[in-house]
C-alpha cells in the first residue's frame, strides 16, 4: 500500500478530526505521543537484549503519532501552511546547527594537530 498524496493525507486528517471532534483527537495526539515516548524509553532500558522488537514498536508508535500530529491543524483550526512556514523555519536551523557542528569540530581537531608534538 502506497501512502496517498499530502493533500489526500489532509483531507483524511480533516475528515477524522469532522468525525470524531477536535477534543477527541486531541486526545489521541496526547496519547500516541506519550505511548512513543514510553517505547522509547523501554527500548532504552533493554538494552542487550533483542532490540529488532523494539525498534518495530517504537516505528509504530512513531507513525501512529505522526499521522495525529498531521491532525493538529485541523484540529487547532489553523491553515496547513503555518505548520509548514515553522517546519521549514526549525529545518533550518538543524541545518546550521549541524553546519555549524561540523566547522566546530573540524577546526577542534585541526588545533589538535597544531599541538600534539611532532616524532
Amino acid at each position: 500500500m502506497q501512502v496517498e498524496g499530502l493533500e489526500n493525507l489532509h483531507a483524511l486528517y480533516k475528515e477524522a478530526v469532522d468525525l470524531w471532534g477536535s477534543e477527541a483527537q486531541l486526545d489521541m495526539v496526547v496519547e500516541e505521543c506519550a505511548e512513543l515516548i514510553h517505547a522509547i524509553q523501554k527500548a532504552k532500558r533493554s538494552k542487550g537484549t533483542d532490540i529488532v522488537p523494539a525498534q518495530e514498536h517504537i516505528i509504530c508508535e512513531a507513525v501512529d503519532a505522526l499521522i495525529c500530529i498531521g491532525q493538529l491543524p485541523h484540529i487547532l483550526g489553523v491553515p496547513i501552511d503555518i505548520f509548514t512556514k515553522q517546519h521549514e523555519k526549525v529545518y533550518c536551523k538543524l541545518k546550521e546547527k549541524i553546519q555549524l557542528s561540523k566547522r566546530k569540530k573540524e577546526t577542534s581537531q585541526d588545533c589538535a594537530e597544531l599541538r600534539s608534538p611532532t616524532k
